[in-house]
């Protein structure tokens, strides 16, 4: 009984399945295959001797060509339409007894099938697949073909069916990981938040108790505890007020997000932050070597914070993927359009081309922050990340 309930639960969340997200509405691209595919079936039909009618073939693929463009948005539509065509013209010359007329240019109807299991609701592809089968069947019992050919037909639909779906899960699975990675970089900018104000509120806490001491004692120290009670307020709530700005937007819920391999379950509690100092001990003699040149003082804990995540990253990556390198050179400085956090490597690096997540983590971490990241081949040879962060006047 438990079987037949989880069948029927697994049907009805394939019937209730909502559209893929991304689906774009008709583009220039969309009207230039239109134009091409019309202009090549215009050509075929009044080329081809073998055609005893060609306004027929002609007149159905131009209204299929038509579809293109609504392939995304309307997949099941576009291919009730195609159907519905396909199925009219096989009654109609199966009726008068005329011959099968078919142009080429009509396999541009490939790529419904295709858009309706990428795009589709769940609805959409239970009642497309369906109308496919039905019209399929209907070739096999019209047609001339025997079992070879409609197991051919079969195989290129399904085989394009397949294609749709496989694409859809791949998209849909890359994005469920952006999104866990974009929750995972909130979280760690929420630690980051507890390590920071944990540090301000406890120096809060000794200078209070040092200044209630000295009230009674030596009133004139009192004040200089209390001036630094106020300048770690100040500091905390400043940090507080830019972590809370970037976590304002509401995060993103995926449908499961599994914590970190390499996070901690409970952070300890007044953990050192890290900072430019940590920045600075990335250096190593190699190989490869790793160079480092901070050219800025005094930065405010959170924004230090950020620059550290994202230079040991990059340093972690550069020594992970690039071949051949010989040095690894990190450089913090500031400039007019903000704080600048580049990590070059002198490796190939050509395995790199297409960034992954960790380049995706700190992209999130710098937007999050209200910077930019942009990771890729240097000109100049080898591998560059460089990301530019507001700095605190700009925030």
């Amino acid at each position: 009984m438990s079987s037949v309930t989880s069948m029927r639960e697994r049907i009805r969340a394939a019937w209730q399945a909502p559209a893929a997200p991304g689906a774009r509405a008709p583009r220039m691209r969309d009207v230039w295959v239109v134009g091409i595919v019309c202009l090549i079936a215009g050509v075929e039909a009044f080329w081809r001797p073998d055609l005893t009618s060609p306004w027929i073939p002609l007149i159905v693929t131009l209204v299929v060509a038509a579809l293109v463009p609504w392939r995304r948005t309307h997949p099941l539509a576009v291919i009730t339409v195609a159907g519905a065509l396909a199925v009219l013209t096989e009654v109609a010359q199966l009726a008068t007894g005329a011959s099968e007329d078919v142009l080429g240019a009509i396999a541009i109807a490939i790529v419904y099938p295709y858009a309706l299991f990428r795009w589709g609701t769940g609805r959409a592809r239970v009642v497309g697949s369906a109308i496919l089968f039905a019209g399929t069947a209907l070739s096999v019992v019209t047609g001339d073909e025997g079992v070879a050919g409609a197991t051919a037909g079969l195989a290129v639909v399904g085989g394009t069916c397949l294609a749709g779906a496989l694409r859809r899960e791949r998209v849909l699975s890359r994005a469920r990981e952006r999104d866990r990675i974009r929750a995972r970089e909130r979280e760690a900018l929420a630690r980051d938040l507890h390590d920071t104000v944990a540090h301000h509120v406890s120096a809060v806490v000794l200078h209070a108790q040092g200044a209630g001491a000295l009230l009674r004692a030596d009133p004139e120290r009192a004040g200089d505890s209390l001036a630094q009670i106020e300048a770690e307020a100040k500091d905390a709530l400043s940090d507080m007020r830019s972590l809370v700005r970037v976590l304002r937007e509401e995060p993103p819920q995926p449908a499961a997000v599994p914590p970190a391999e390499d996070a901690p379950a409970v952070d300890p509690p007044f953990a050192p932050t890290p900072g430019l100092d940590e920045v600075r001990a990335l250096t190593e003699t190699g190989p490869p070597a790793v160079r480092v040149r901070v050219d800025v003082d005094d930065l405010p804990d959170v924004l230090a914070q950020t620059v550290f995540r994202i230079a040991q990253e990059s340093v972690t990556n550069a020594r992970r993927h690039a071949r051949r390198a010989t040095a690894i050179d990190v450089l913090v400085c500031a400039e007019h359009e903000g704080l600048i956090v580049e990590v070059t490597d002198d490796g190939s690096g050509s395995s790199r081309v297409r960034p992954g997540f960790g380049i995706l983590g700190m992209t999130e971490r710098a937007t999050l922050f209200g910077g930019t990241l942009e990771a890729g081949p240097d000109p100049r040879g080898g591998w560059r990340v460089r990301a530019v962060l507001p700095r605190e006047d700009d925030r």
